[in-house]
C-alpha cells in the first residue's frame, strides 16, 4: 500500500520494514494537514490517495485516524460497536444460537415479571436485538493497567481483527515516547505488520527504523536521507 498526501511530495510506502514518519514543523502546516484528513474522513472532502499497487482504496474506509494519542475515544467508540456487532453474529450461529435462545427468553420472562404488577399499561420488545446486552454490560477493551504504547498496541490489533487490514495515522505519538519506547513499539508494529504513519511537530530524536520526511518552518520539504529536497 502506499499514500499520497496532497502536496508533499514523498509517497508513503507501507511495505518496507519501517515506520513512516512525517513531521511537520510549520505550525499552520501541521494543523492544516490534520484538519483536511478530518475533513476527507467525515465529509468526503478529497486529499490523500492511497493505492495498493495501481488500485486506488477509500481513504475513509482503509485509514484509521487518531489525532489524540493519550485519549482516542472516538476512535473506540467506532471499535467497540464494530466489536458488539462481531459479538452478537457470534452469538447466533453453531452451537451458541440455542444458549441465546435460551439467555434472551430469560430476559423476557424476567422483564414481563417486573411489568407484570404496574397499574399502567406497559409493552417491551421480547425480541430485541442480542447486540443490546454486550451493551448494557459494558463490554470494552481492557486498558486499565495497560500503558500508552500498550494501549495504542491492543487497539490496532483490535482494529485489524475485527474491521480488517488498515494503515493507521497517529499524530503527535513522538511527543510521549523516548528513544527506548519506540524500540519497543516499533519493533512490535513491525513484526505484527501494523501499517503504520506518525506525523509529528517535532523532530526531537531520529530512530533507526524510521523512515522520516521533514516539511520544516518554510515549508520545505526535506526527504530524510536522501539527498533530493523540495523548496
Amino acid at each position: 500500500m502506499r499514500i499520497i498526501i496532497d502536496n508533499i511530495n514523498h509517497k508513503f510506502d507501507f511495505d518496507k520494514r519501517k515506520i513512516n514518519r512525517l513531521v511537520i514543523e510549520n505550525p499552520s502546516e501541521w494543523r492544516n494537514v490534520l484538519l483536511r484528513f478530518k475533513r476527507q474522513m467525515t465529509s468526503g472532502e478529497e486529499y490523500a490517495a492511497l493505492f495498493d499497487g495501481l488500485k486506488e482504496l477509500s481513504v475513509s474506509k482503509y485509514v484509521e485516524v487518531i489525532y489524540s494519542p493519550i485519549d482516542f475515544g472516538s476512535n473506540q467508540v467506532r471499535l467497540l460497536n464494530k466489536l458488539y456487532k462481531s459479538l452478537a453474529e457470534d452469538c447466533v450461529t453453531g452451537e451458541k444460537l440455542l444458549e441465546t435462545m435460551s439467555i434472551k427468553a430469560k430476559v423476557s420472562e424476567f422483564v414481563g415479571n417486573a411489568i407484570f404488577d404496574k397499574e399502567i399499561s406497559l409493552t417491551y420488545n421480547d425480541d430485541f436485538d442480542i447486540m443490546g446486552l454486550f451493551k448494557l454490560t459494558g463490554v470494552k477493551i481492557d486498558e486499565d493497567d495497560s500503558d500508552l504504547i500498550s494501549k495504542i498496541l491492543d487497539y490496532m490489533l483490535a482494529v485489524q481483527d475485527l474491521d480488517g487490514n488498515k494503515i493507521f495515522i497517529v499524530a503527535g505519538l513522538s511527543d510521549f515516547l523516548t528513544y527506548e519506547d519506540k524500540s519497543l513499539f516499533y519493533e512490535t508494529v513491525i513484526s505484527k505488520e501494523i501499517k503504520l504513519l506518525l506525523i509529528d511537530r517535532n523532530l526531537y530524536e531520529s530512530h533507526r527504523l524510521e523512515n522520516i520526511v521533514i516539511i520544516d518552518k518554510d515549508l520545505c520539504e526535506i526527504m530524510g536521507d536522501s539527498a533530493e529536497n523540495f523548496c
